[in-house]
Parts: structure tokens; sequence; C-alpha cells
């Protein structure tokens, strides 16, 4: 089922964003990396689950493998965590 109002407003988010991200980018729980693949520099986009076309994988946002100063722009558009029992 496609979802229109979900799509429209990750756009609109995207949109928003783009013109204010500046050099290399790391998008947090990209979700389906939409940013990432719409921003026209170097990107990379993480995620605590595969959603589909996430670069990395994560558990703990305090151990990222990624070196001081890696990234010029960092990101998080969007995060909802669910958690069941």
């Amino acid at each position: 089922m496609k979802d229109n109002v979900g799509n429209f407003l990750l756009d609109k988010r995207i949109n928003a964003v783009i013109p204010h991200v500046k050099g290399k980018l790391l998008d947090m729980c990209c979700g389906s990396n939409q940013l990432v693949k719409k921003y026209p520099g170097d990107g990379l986009g993480i995620d605590i689950e595969q959603w589909g076309n996430v670069d990395v994988i994560f558990e703990d946002a305090s151990k990222l493998p990624f070196n001081d100063k890696t990234f010029d722009t960092i990101t998080i558009l969007a995060f909802i965590k669910l958690y069941s029992k």
C-alpha cells in the first residue's frame, strides 16, 4: 500500500533540510535513506534497523564507527522507535 501522506511529509522534510546541508552528510535514523539519495554531495545514512538502502546499521549511538570530524553536517529528520514486550 502506498503511503501518499507519509511520502509527501518526507519530501517536505527533505526539501526543507537540503539547502542547509554542507559538506559530508551523516543522516542518523535515515529510514529508507532518501535524504542521502537526494543530497547532491557525499553522504551516509545510518539506522538501527535495515529499512532498505541503509548504509550502516548501529546499535549504540555513543559507539559509532567514525572518527571525529568525519562529517560536516549531521541530521536526524524523524525518529520513532516502537518498543514491544
